[in-house]
């Protein structure tokens, strides 16, 4: 009979509150120490980080996002046209690099939750009219227009990595 103590319900993948009963540790201890926080020494870092890996511990990155109040996307808002489709492959690449997932809409779709729920957001569609540019500016989060001309809003002839680079910058 197997007598590891551990909170995991029939089915349930195991939670912070497991890690830290598997660890000795508190909740908050395990959530430092999965996040390098210099709050935390190296060895209990290091104990709970291989709990974590034996236990098949996968942090729950939509209950973080809650948390933190944010939804670590970007909203690339394109025309679909080459020119557009050929920038969004670096955009790609260099966010998702650096973590964030990369949502996809067109024009029509600007009062999506997905898009306003973002936090940047990346136009590349030329015929973004004023009352499309001051509904996303309306949201709050950074905004970058890709060769348009708005003086309120960093307009940029560019390279999508640069692009992406850019947004990575107003996003910190």
């Amino acid at each position: 009979m197997n007598t590891e103590k551990t909170h995991r319900k029939s089915g349930a993948g195991i939670t912070m509150e497991d890690l830290a009963v598997l660890a000795g540790v508190s909740p908050i201890t395990v959530s430092r120490a999965l996040r390098n926080s210099p709050l935390v020494t190296d060895q209990t870092r290091d104990k709970v980080r291989r709990i974590a890996s034996e236990q098949g511990y996968r942090m729950n990155v939509s209950a973080r996002n809650l948390r933190l109040g944010r939804s670590n996307t970007v909203a690339v808002v394109l025309e679909m046209q080459p020119a557009s489709l050929a920038l969004l492959g670096g955009i790609a690449e260099v966010l998702t690099g650096a973590g964030y997932a990369v949502i996809l809409g067109v024009r029509a779709l600007l009062d999506t939750a997905a898009v306003r729920g973002a936090d940047g957001v990346i136009v590349l569609d030329q015929r973004i009219d004023a009352a499309g540019v001051e509904r996303l500016r309306q949201g709050g989060s950074p905004l970058l227009l890709w060769n348009a001309v708005d003086p309120q809003a960093a307009s940029l002839t560019a390279d999508g990595a640069l692009l992406g680079r850019r947004m990575l910058a107003l996003l910190d």
